[in-house]
């Protein structure tokens, strides 16, 4: 079974890519309140409901501009989820 939308309830996307949300200007706002990541963290595998990584530090949305495979390529995974 396919995960469905925390906003809309669809199946084929998350609240991080949703269209009934995309085009709010209130998206866009919260976009721009994101900060830019440093590092790649390791997920607990628990999905999108971990509060947490692997390393212990809460789990943070990267901005849309971030959600590319260049962007994600050039950023070091953090040490401390390594070592966990």
């Amino acid at each position: 079974m396919a995960r469905k939308c925390g906003t809309c309830g669809n199946e084929g996307h998350d609240s991080r890519n949703c269209p009934d949300i995309n085009d709010s200007k209130e998206w866009k706002e919260i976009q721009k309140t994101l900060s830019k990541p440093k590092v790649i963290h390791i997920g607990n595998n628990g999905g999108l409901d971990d509060k947490t990584y692997k390393c212990g530090e809460e789990r943070i949305w990267w901005a849309e501009k971030y959600m590319t495979d260049d962007f994600a390529k050039k950023l070091s995974i953090c040490e401390k989820c390594k070592n966990a």
